[in-house]
């Protein structure tokens, strides 16, 4: 679990987004390694997607083999794609003033993917689902992974909660639970996964240079509100050299006070021993030789 969590360190970062209300364009590509396609609503024809392409609503993306794919969505969503996966945004309503009516719906029916919840899916009532090859999965300010691993299909909770639900049921998912499930049967009973399989899960989504699509992520977003906060703060700040807040004053170790002196009597005077006199005959001057 440790490793899902490194994987996507910066993803993590809670950044204001620029972006408002409905709009057509609702994300743009952050990093890829090998080849992957976008298909425009109703097209037949791939258009090669690089850094910094744009994604609109309907369309879908497809991975090539060993192929990686993150995406950041208007609402600071990230969608990371592993080998031959395919990725279809259905919906993506986000207004960051509205209090109700954002949601998103997307559809992931191949290939392994993680995704983390931007505001869409932290609102009170979020309206974010996926819907998979082995079910639905409705996301509650969610890191979530899914994909076949071990023959099944797979979906672990690295943060939040998620439900998933398919023909014979739904199944709530907290932090650190994961379930296996096919379209037609009842979930497993949900459970911690061996580290083996949370680390067959991480190298299906990993990039080989992680820390390098991290970095990109973090430049996409740009600083976190806190960071924004922090330095408008700074900025109001007076100029002046006058101010001084506490922190500014040294702090001065203490020196214990010099005692009085105490007071003196006359008669616990004692008188000074006289210094010895030299008695001793003063040398004789040289005569003087013609």
């Amino acid at each position: 679990m440790k490793t899902l969590l490194y994987v996507f360190s910066f993803v993590l970062l809670m950044s204001a987004p620029s972006w408002a209300g409905i709009d057509s364009n609702v994300g743009t590509v952050v990093a890829i390694e090998g080849s992957a396609l976008k298909y425009i609503k109703d097209s037949k024809t791939g258009i090669k997607l690089v850094p910094d392409s744009t994604i609109a609503l309907s369309d879908t993306l497809k991975t090539g083999d060993k192929a990686r794919l993150l995406i950041l969505l208007k609402d600071d969503t990230t969608i990371t794609l592993g080998e031959n996966a395919s990725l279809t945004i259905d919906t993506f309503i986000f207004d960051p003033t509205a209090k109700d009516g954002n949601k998103a719906d997307f559809s992931i029916l191949n290939g392994a993917f993680l995704f983390v919840s931007g505001l869409v899916g932290k609102n009170d009532d979020p309206q974010v689902n996926i819907k998979t090859s082995a079910g639905s999965i409705g996301l509650r300010g969610t890191t979530v992974w899914g994909g076949e691993i071990n023959n099944k299909y797979g979906v672990l909770v690295q943060e939040g909660s998620v439900f998933v639900t398919n023909k014979m049921g739904r199944m709530t998912l907290e932090k650190g639970n994961g379930v296996f499930l096919s379209p037609d049967t009842t979930p497993e009973k949900k459970a911690q996964w061996k580290d083996e399989t949370i680390a067959a899960a991480v190298a299906m989504i990993a990039f080989k240079d992680q820390d390098a699509a991290n970095k990109k992520l973090a430049e996409k977003k740009g600083p976190s509100p806190d960071t924004a906060k922090d330095t408008a703060q700074e900025d109001e700040k007076p100029s002046s050299d006058n101010t001084v807040t506490p922190e500014d004053i040294p702090q001065v170790e203490e020196t214990p006070e010099a005692a009085e002196p105490a007071e003196v009597k006359s008669e616990d005077v004692k008188p000074e021993a006289s210094e010895p006199q030299n008695t001793a005959p003063a040398p004789a001057e040289p005569e003087e030789k013609n």
